[in-house]
């Protein structure tokens, strides 16, 4: 598994590299409305002739806070709250080949790559236990498909244009995510280029994510209603499906 968080140690506000290595997206910003339901990011561009690659979406690094759980006898129970700093909502890596073959050893640990294949600069303050707290929230965000650190596939045809894609989930925050690309040539960074992505919300999404924050109490009984009213009809329409069969045998 690997994760390529350490890529924002080499991106420059740069459209074009000085190396010949170009990066641009298919999509700049994405809307997300109550419709919404994912979309795919293609990210391309020219790669300098011998080189490898590496290709990163990942969103800004926060502060997260998670339940943590301990087994008590048979049972698993709360036991507390632990907070995360410099957590990336999302993280997805595409890469050329195994990422410890392209590096030399020395790059690695210039990158700072925490556990082997990671470079997710998560910290957890005041904390014994806190590279297995890392470890667990990382298999977390995996499970959940928000971590992608296996290096997908990146096509290359004979001009040396590249070409990998994104899968952009439904439930994605609005903010600013950047798409980075790395050349690597003789085992280091040979060369860095960005883009960065857009996601706005609009509509009713808008509507709600802006009255969770400003009328908590306003924005769950929306939220009740809004409950209430999808069951009602999909149960107008179960019925009338129902109704529609019996009456055709």
């Amino acid at each position: 598994m690997l994760a390529a968080c350490f890529l924002s140690a080499y991106v420059p506000a740069l459209s074009q590299d000085a190396s010949g290595l170009t990066l641009k997206l298919d999509i700049n910003s994405i809307e997300v409305s109550e419709f919404f339901s994912g979309a795919r990011v293609v990210a391309s561009g020219d790669l300098p002739a011998g080189s490898g690659l590496i290709v990163q979406l990942s969103g800004k690094a926060e502060s997260s806070s998670y339940l943590l759980k301990g087994k008590k006898g048979p049972f698993w129970l709360g036991t507390g709250d632990v907070k995360f700093k410099g957590v990336p909502w999302i993280v997805s890596v595409r890469s050329t080949g195994p990422i410890p073959e392209m590096l030399s050893e020395g790059e690695l640990q210039k990158l700072d790559l925490g556990r082997p294949g990671t470079a997710v600069k998560i910290t957890i303050p005041d904390r014994d236990n806190g590279a297995l707290l890392k470890a667990e929230l990382l298999r977390l965000k995996e499970r959940q498909g928000l971590y992608d650190f296996k290096g997908g596939r990146i096509e290359i045809d004979s001009r040396g244009r590249y070409s990998c894609s994104f899968r952009i989930p439904p439930e994605i925050p609005p903010g600013a995510y950047t798409v980075s690309a790395l050349s690597i040539a003789d085992g280091r960074v040979s060369g860095s280029v960005s883009r960065i992505l857009s996601v706005r919300h609009q509509g009713l999404v808008s509507f709600l994510k802006k009255e969770s924050k400003l009328h908590p109490a306003f924005y769950g009984i929306i939220a009740v209603l809004m409950a209430v009213a999808a069951g009602l009809i999909t149960g107008l329409f179960a019925g009338r499906k129902k109704q529609t069969s019996i009456s055709g045998s």
